[in-house]
């Protein structure tokens, strides 16, 4: 018993490593969030889930990503942080083209949290008058085709991804499969 001691620890571990891995992976919801990718997905979103979609399109992206208050937030709905920068985004789930008042807004939020740079996104369009302030002020404008392409992007990198864990998940269970075969011929 004591020989097999450290072989039982070292199982009962790695067991409890992969029930983690997976819950977290579950409570993540890589499956859910890859069914949510597509535009016309995103065109009956409401704002806040358009918030909570690209909160995780970005963290995809590498980013640091926190979310502001949802009233009150100084014109910002996101905070993205990487490599040392800082940016704020405001989210435009709209039917119709944004305008420059959107961009207002989010030129008061770089001021207010200290941002270095600023971001609107929308599912829609921009109107001209927005994209000449945009130009004029620094501003990152993602509209409906740039938002489809990081989609797409999104959607290959998780595909990947899961195929990924899928396979891994296949072969972990043959050699379990094989170890067990393997303990019961001897």
């Amino acid at each position: 018993f004591i020989l097999l001691l450290p072989i039982i620890l070292i199982e009962f571990i790695f067991k409890g490593l992969a029930k983690l891995f997976k819950r977290r992976n579950k409570a993540f919801g890589d499956k859910e969030f890859y069914e949510s990718l597509s535009i016309e997905k995103v065109d009956i979103m409401d704002g806040v889930e358009f918030e909570k979609f690209l909160k995780r399109l970005f963290i995809y992206k590498g980013f640091a990503v926190s979310e502001t208050a949802r009233t009150g937030d100084f014109g910002a709905d996101l905070l993205l942080r990487k490599d040392g920068r800082t940016y704020v985004v405001q989210a435009k789930r709209y039917n119709n083209n944004v305008g420059a008042k959107a961009l207002q807004e989010i030129y008061s939020a770089r001021a207010h949290y200290k941002a270095d740079f600023m971001i609107v996104v929308t599912n829609a369009h921009f109107t001209r008058q927005a994209e000449v302030m945009a130009e004029e002020q620094n501003i990152e404008l993602i509209d409906r085709e740039e938002l489809i392409g990081l989609i797409s992007e999104i959607k290959e990198t998780l595909k990947e991804d899961m195929t990924k864990e899928l396979l891994s998940q296949i072969e972990a269970e043959t050699e379990h499969r094989l170890e067990d075969n393997y303990k019961y011929r001897i």
